[in-house]
């Protein structure tokens, strides 16, 4: 059995936005972002550098040989 083929294509949402007139320029969204993005780096190097000294402990403790505890802790972390 087979009947009539029906395409649905969905309704671009982003794309009609950026269509639409008003808003910000794209210019000063970017500076925006940037400004936002800034904003975070420093928490986010703090959490990296606590995540690095983690990892490098978990690491030490495998001695220059592979061990699977080790490797799983590592990736679980």
């Amino acid at each position: 059995m087979s009947g009539p083929v029906t395409i649905h294509v969905p309704e671009n949402r982003l794309a009609k936005l950026l269509r639409t007139p008003g808003g910000k320029p794209v210019a000063e969204a970017m500076a925006d972002a940037k400004q936002g993005l800034e904003g975070l780096q420093g928490d986010c190097m703090a959490d990296l550098d606590k995540m690095l000294v983690t990892a490098e402990t978990i690491v030490a403790r495998a001695q220059g040989q592979f061990d699977p505890k080790v490797s799983a802790e590592l990736y679980a972390t």
